[in-house]
């Protein structure tokens, strides 16, 4: 008997092998046994487990097939481990790279490999009746007879049920009468099985619609060996004719990437263009969950793991537009077993086709007869706070992409002179800051209003869940927010066929009560009415929503895969969305793309500048310098020059920086001199920005030298960093100036002031470059005359400035596709996609910008790369505190973003298994996560860490398999036979089971509940709960903060666990945190640059300090050289951003370019340095008066301020005030004195103004 054992996951259809099964018996008997196994229940139940193994352990072959990946498959390793190059296998995932990998295991040769494939692509019954007998006679003892695979139709036209040519021609008919033409893709293996009912729904709404439905059935990659041909056949021979796309848009239903499936290579590498460019179309991207109707409803995860990867992570990097769940799963059982049969949700169906009907429909409409929406984000809801977007001239960016859509056709009334009058218009019009217009003023000046009568017939359409909701937080519509006498006022402008106006305030400050008690506040009837005016009333062809970033894709619903009734679909519909974006906040727009269907336009970061030194910085940056000079010889000096220095850096508060008392200063001078120098040299050499960027616009002249040195701050890849290149040419050993710092040469130049020199003169040979057009013979000339140095050393120099010439000023000179692709955007053609993250962290190669750009491999998290960086953030954290506290901690609580894990590929992630004592294993040469393994405590030489996780909500939606994974991780470490002065983690598990059971919990509910280590905010829901309770003035001290986040983040999260409340579960692990910690990844931005910081790690400090009644220690990891990572405490990281850029003069001065923008800049880093100080307690009384007498005691930049935003200079006395009177700042009296006049002072020019 010849036993073959299949392993499946659900989502793999296993009716045909099972079928092949029975009818085999009948003629074979006994001769071949088929045996099946589910791998999700091999991983769950135990009894499932165990009699899998009998199977296993008896097989002569084993096939396994896990379409999703073999990441999705927990048992796997454990399988390969024991049977692994001992029987034979067949392994086929839907990735060609784990495929590959192992092939080299299976114990059959890869044309055997090739020939099973065919029966199993095949599919039918009786192809997989001859892959029985074909697997016995090669590798059983009795010979079988069997035929060879049956060749099937992989590719052809499914609908219209007519020839090519015909097609063709009915195409060019309905084009010519102005009929959308909407391709649909789907896979032949569909076809096949008959299993099109979603497909058939898709076609019958798009017909209803009026648009003509062209649909193809194929398969993604070429395999010549069935008589495949593939996508890329069918894109050029059905899709294309003489070079143009036949159809105006795509509904794609095939999964994964195209591009990468249909291409060749061996699966490993991204390819670097979209197969769709050629077509150069938008494609929608269905997505087909395998849930079954009523999972999909009631969950609010939106999709399944499998469907996740395949029709949302994957097609990203298409450049596809990910639309919503349009199809479920039914399945049938018989005698055979379960068939899945794919059904349309037909409100869904509707959706999807909607929407590709309007993208279509941009191709065909002329430009001048389109209306094109852009909404400015407004957060806080503040005339002060308009356009609020991460590193972007928003005014200026909207006036240059008025100017862009003017040339291209679009109708305009009148010109603006620039961004500020477009902000001026907005202001003299309504705008959504209620504190300074009557309800009368406010209707009278309102571009439009919307009357409460066609709002009620707009709120009737809605979903009746929808509308239970919005009744129940705000009333019956329209409810009373921003209404007057029924009648809602429009904030905005119209000029011609171009509405700008601001996107409406999510309405947490008029429900600041009830956000202590409830995490599902449904945005207000205003916000609703506002989208349906934009689409009903205005009708807009297109909206754009300009900048990092806004609320829509935040609101309430599923995670992925949204309904009819999450609150991102009610509002956005079937507009299509372009979204300008920042390239390094890559999370956050990842959202955006899979919660409101947005194509992004990456834009370019900032010009990045060194910090330099400025006043009292400059002053003893000098006296330093003369101190270490003295040393080598004029020993006279030093007493002076230590007197001096000692009291330049108390008085101006260095002692408060470094935690350093003066008595300290005095008695090891030496030791204090080398803490300082460091600490000035890391200032000095902190990235600030300088100024903003405006959207489709280059850096110029000293912008651009600045931005290329960021560039070249690292390597890149093969290219070595600029500093490293210029310090060769000296002759210096990098590694060695770069890691001791302190040492000092014979002139009494430590390296910290060699690397500064080095600096300097990299400045001026790319000042050079530039200069000279990129010369490289009058640059390599200029650095031979300045320093002399040996023509061997050079050719680093020579290899990065080719780099400059053939890379960098090219990808730079294409930010102008910023705008270019946003035409092409409203012009219904395919933006291209491009990879996001940090420029400045050795990723050239991610520009240019003007990308829709894509995430990472979640399967490929942590990488060996970031394995390393993690570590070292681990050993950092635990060094520090060792230092600080004598002990290695025991309880550390962990900030962790999805959008820095995607540019890390997964340091974060590291540093948790790292502190735990575990490691990843990566599937032989990749990337790719398989398993975890223990590292045992004679290697790791510390106790393992209780580590307990405060992810966000977009993490939660994005990294699945990385909760998973972590949560397997403290399975493990719980598992093990260690004590607990060795195992932190197994020792607080176990006294807090021993807890919970005299409490009265069951055995399960102890170790269930005592193993929690992930927490979040609730499902479909995202926040900390904190900036909002702030903005609103609703908190007494610190503890209404705490209690808050505790509150918002008191959700668990695991791989049988989705969101279940359990607020004491959190405040206990709260109480026992000795650390907590948020890493950042570059120097593109700081806590203080982003109310997200405060919000999350800062709400995290305020619970720690609530629930445990004391303050822990709290870091910030900075990985921005992952090759030298550093730890600062929020205390010194706040006062070194403080110094570095906040009291920088440089900083200012870059603002000042940007008018209302630049000063609305000023005025949030006050919002942020008071979110902190609130949370954390870390803002001390001298960095307040800083930021007065900087920016509002100056008279000169407060009349700068006043002249071009007054409303942020009436926020920052507002802010200052408050932090006084909450005793967060013991204000000097006059300070005080010239706050409260200038409030009077501004707060009376405002009223005038108005």
């Amino acid at each position: 008997m010849f036993k073959i054992t299949w392993i499946l996951s659900p989502m793999d259809s296993s009716y045909s092998l099972r079928e092949a099964r029975e009818l085999t018996k009948e003629e074979a008997g006994d001769q071949i046994m088929v045996h099946f196994i589910d791998s999700y229940k091999m991983d769950t139940d135990l009894e499932e487990y165990q009699r899998s193994y009998e199977y296993l352990e008896n097989a002569d072959f084993i096939g396994i097939l896990i379409h999703g990946g073999l990441t999705q498959f927990n048992s796997f390793e454990e399988i390969m481990n024991q049977y692994g190059g001992k029987k034979k296998f067949f392994i086929y995932s839907g990735f060609e790279d784990e495929n590959r990998a192992m092939l080299k295991h299976s114990k059959i040769f890869p044309e055997e490999y090739s020939e099973i494939v065919k029966y199993i692509r095949g599919g039918s019954t009786n192809n997989c009746i001859n892959l029985y007998k074909y697997l016995s006679s090669k590798y059983g003892d009795k010979k079988h007879s069997y035929d060879p695979p049956e060749a099937l139709s992989w590719e052809g036209i499914y609908y219209p049920k007519k020839d090519f040519n015909t097609c063709v021609t009915e195409i060019a008919h309905k084009r010519k009468a102005g009929t959308p033409i909407i391709g649909v893709l789907f896979y032949s293996k569909y076809a096949h099985e008959r299993n099109t009912e979603h497909i058939d729904a898709l076609i019958t709404e798009v017909e209803k619609r009026g648009a003509y439905p062209f649909v193809i059935y194929t398969a993604s990659a070429p395999e010549p060996c069935v008589g495949c041909k593939g996508f890329k056949w069918v894109m050029d021979n059905l899709l294309m004719i003489n070079g143009n796309c036949q159809v105006d848009a795509i509904i794609n239903v095939l999964g994964y990437s195209q591009s990468i499936m249909a291409s060749a290579g061996d699966g490993r590498k991204m390819i670097q263009n979209s197969i769709f460019e050629a077509l150069d179309i938008p494609v929608m991207q269905g997505v087909v969950t395998y849930q079954t109707y009523e999972d999909w409803k009631t969950n609010l995860r939106g999709v399944d793991g499998m469907s996740f990867t395949s029709s949302i992570y994957y097609p990203e990097f298409d450049g596809q537009i990910t639309t919503t769940t349009f199809a479920y799963s039914e399945y049938v059982k018989d005698h055979i077993g379960n068939r899945t049969v794919h059904k349309p949700i037909l409100s869904q169906v509707s959706q999807i086709c909607r929407l590709a009907i309007n993208w279509a429909k941009l191709r065909i409409v002329d430009n001048k007869d389109k209306k094109v929406a852009i909404l400015f984000h407004n957060m806080p809801p503040r005339n002060d706070m308009i356009g609020c977007a991460f590193g972007l001239d928003t005014p200026q960016s909207v006036y240059l992409m008025v100017e862009a859509l003017k040339k291209a056709g679009v109708k305009t009334e009148y010109s603006f002179e620039g961004g500020d009058e477009i902000i001026q218009r907005i202001i003299n019009a309504v705008t959504i800051d209620t504190r300074w217009l009557s309800a009368d003023q406010a209707i009278e000046r309102s571009v439009d209003t919307i009357a409460g009568e066609e709002y009620r017939d707009w709120f009737s359409k809605l979903d009746n869940k929808v509308q239970e909701e919005l009744i129940r937080d705000w009333g019956n519509p329209p409810g009373e927010y921003m209404v007057h006498n029924d009648t809602l006022p429009l904030p905005g402008i119209i000029n011609g066929n171009i509405f700008i106006g601001l996107q409406p305030p999510r309405g947490y400050e008029e429900k600041a009560e009830e956000v202590y008690h409830n995490t599902d506040i449904v945005p207000p009837h205003q916000y609703i009415s506002y989208y349906k005016w934009i689409r009903n009333a205005f009708k807009a062809d297109v909206i754009f929503h300009v900048g990092t970033h806004g609320t829509l894709e935040w609101l309430p619903g599923k995670e992925i895969g949204l309904s009819k009734a999450c609150y991102p679909y009610v509002t956005i519909d079937d507009i299509p969305h372009l979204y300008p974006y920042s390239i390094t906040v890559l999370g956050e727009g990842i959202q955006a793309k899979r919660r409101s269907h947005a194509v992004i336009l990456d834009h370019l970061i900032p010009s990045m500048m060194l910090s330099g030194t400025y006043d009292d910085m400059e002053e003893l940056d000098e006296l330093l310098k003369q101190h270490y000079q003295a040393k080598q010889g004029d020993q006279g000096k030093i007493q002076v020059l230590k007197e001096k220095i000692i009291e330049l850096a108390l008085e101006n508060n260095y002692d408060k920086d470094l935690n350093i008392h003066k008595k300290e200063m005095e008695e090891d001078f030496q030791g204090f001199i080398k803490i300082l120098h460091s600490w000035l040299e890391s200032i000095k050499n902190t990235l600030i920005k300088d100024g903003l960027h405006i959207f489709g616009r280059m850096p110029t002249e000293e912008r651009l030298e600045n931005m290329i040195c960021a560039l070249l701050r690292l390597s890149n890849g093969e290219i070595p960093s600029l500093l490293e290149a210029v310090s060769t040419l000296y002759g210096y050993d990098y590694k060695y100036i770069v890691e001791q710092e302190h040492k000092v040469n014979s002139t009494g130049k430590t390296n910290l002031m060699i690397v500064d020199e080095l600096e300097e003169f990299s400045r001026k040979i790319i000042h050079m470059y530039i200069e000279s057009k990129l010369d490289i013979n009058a640059t390599i000339q200029y650095v031979k005359e300045s320093i002399g140095c040996e023509e061997t050393n050079i050719q680093q120099l020579l290899l990065i400035l080719d780099f400059i010439c053939q890379e960098v000023m090219p990808k730079l000179k294409d930010t102008e596709d910023e705008i270019k692709n946003m035409v092409k955007g409203i012009e219904g053609r395919f933006v291209p996609p491009g990879k996001g993250g940090s420029p400045t962290r050795g990723n050239v190669d991610i520009l240019p910008t003007g990308r829709n750009f894509y995430s990472i491999d979640p399967r490929a998290v942590p990488t060996r790369a970031s394995w390393e960086v993690g570590k070292q953030l681990g050993d950092q954290l635990i060094e520090r505190y060792l230092k600080e506290e004598g002990m290695v901690p025991q309880s550390v609580v962990i900030v962790i973003y999805a959008g820095e894990t995607m540019k890390t590929s997964g340091d974060d992630v590291a540093e948790v298994l790292y502190l735990m004592g575990i490691k990843p294993k990566w599937v032989d040469n990749t990337d790719i996560v398989m398993g975890l393994e223990v590292i045992p405590l004679e290697e790791l030489k510390r106790p393992r860490i209780d580590v307990t996780l405060r992810i966000s909500g977009l993490f939660r939606d994005t990294f699945p398999n990385l909760i998973e994974m972590i949560e397997e991780a403290v399975n493990k470490v719980a598992a093990l036979d260690e004590s607990g002065e060795d195992n932190y983690l197994k020792r607080n598990i176990d006294l807090e089971v021993q807890e919970l059971l005299k409490e009265g919990a069951s055995l399960k509910v102890a170790q269930e509940e005592s193993k929690l280590r992930i927490f979040s905010d609730p499902p479909g829901t995202y926040g900390a709960g904190v900036d909002m309770l702030i903005e609103s003035k609703n908190w007494k001290d610190y503890t209404d903060l705490g209690n808050n986040y505790v509150f918002w983040g008191g959700h668990a999260y695991g791989k049988n666990v989705h969101g279940k409340r359990v607020t004491e579960v959190f405040s206990k692990r709260m109480s026992r945190a000795e650390i907590t910690i948020k890493n950042e990844s570059s120097m593109e931005i700081d806590m203080l640059e982003s109310d997200d910081f405060y919000n999350y790690h800062g709400g995290l400090i305020a619970a720690v300090r609530t629930k445990s009644g004391k303050k822990p220690k709290s870091y910030c990891g900075d990985s921005s050289d992952p090759a030298r990572v550093k730890l600062n405490d929020v205390g010194e990281q706040s006062a070194k951003i403080m110094r570095a850029r906040i009291l920088n003069p440089k900083w200012f001065d870059g603002l000042t370019k940007h008018g209302y923008k630049g000063a609305q800049e000023i005025s949030g880093m006050v919002n942020f340095v008071f979110g902190w100080d609130a949370t954390s307690d870390i803002i001390e009384d001298w960095m307040y008066e800083k930021i007065s007498e900087n920016y509002l005691f100056n008279d000169e930049r407060r009349e700068w301020i006043k002249s071009v935003n007054p409303w942020a200079v009436h926020n920052m006395v507002e802010r200052l005030l408050e932090a006084n009177q909450r005793g967060m700042w013991n204000a000097k009296e006059e300070s005080l004195e010239k706050l409260h006049g200038l409030y009077l002072s501004i707060e009376g020019d405002i009223e005038e103004y108005i």
